[in-house]
């Protein structure tokens, strides 16, 4: 394949042999790929800034045969300097990063997934949401780009617009007449039934631009937790890897 350019951000660093590093970098072109940064772990070198946790850049990758690439250059973008000073927010941007690392897929076309991941973090970053609000919205986007969308615009068995309950086993909405015939189906409120609509169907940009009170918030989370348990086959819980790493 020769040299690629393209941009791409840090998901994952780990260091290897003669001072280099492995990363999993995510690109809109070239969906998550792996990369080896040579002797990025000396002082002066020159990529040593790009090829830390979460920066932003413009590359220059070289690919033969295998299934690596090699970072031939880079050019910084941007270092996200506000998120590393803050723990938490790092913690979150990890938690993101990991969810990606898990769940996409090699090598594949995604330039949706890289925007909503750095526009979550341009926005962790400025302060101007509240960071469990913003992951949750994140988490939630992150369905609808992994093809898991549920159905939201009727009830699942008979076609009502009278909307209340969540169904696992059916995968969408149900009103309160058919959620009798799913005892693990759970009531929420209209609120955040609407705002999970908005954040599932609304344009990419538009996402974040809507506020919720904190009942709806933890609604959210609640149908978050359970939805990707459910699909992904694994625990995703944003609390609890808070406070596993926190305390």
């Amino acid at each position: 394949m020769g040299i690629i350019k393209t941009k791409g951000i840090v998901i994952n660093e780990a260091n290897s042999k003669d001072n280099d590093k492995v990363l999993t970098i995510l690109t809109p072109d070239l969906g998550k790929i792996s990369v080896i940064a040579k002797g990025v772990r000396r002082e002066k070198n020159i990529n040593k800034s790009a090829s830390q946790l979460f920066v932003f850049s413009e590359l220059v990758l070289y690919k033969n045969t295998g299934d690596m690439y090699i970072l031939n250059s880079a050019d910084t973008i941007e270092q996200f300097y506000n998120i590393r000073i803050d723990i938490e927010k790092f913690y979150y941007v990890t938690y993101m990063c990991k969810l990606i690392c898990d769940v996409s897929t090699s090598d594949e076309e995604n330039a949706e997934l890289m925007q909503l991941l750095l526009n979550t973090i341009y926005l962790l970053e400025q302060n101007k949401k509240d960071n469990m609000f913003l992951i949750t919205v994140f988490q939630i986007r992150l369905l609808r780009i992994l093809g898991f969308m549920p159905i939201l615009n009727k009830c699942v068995n008979c076609q009502s617009d009278e909307l209340h309950h969540f169904s696992i086993k059916y995968n969408g909405l149900l009103c309160n007449s058919c959620a009798k015939q799913d005892t693990g189906s759970i009531e929420f409120s209209l609120s955040m039934i609407n705002a999970l609509k908005y954040i599932l169907l609304s344009d990419a940009k538009k996402i974040y631009s809507f506020e919720i009170s904190n009942m709806v918030l933890s609604e959210l989370k609640l149908f978050i937790k359970i939805y990707l348990r459910e699909k992904l086959e694994r625990e995703y819980d944003i609390d609890k890897y808070l406070k596993d790493i926190l305390m």
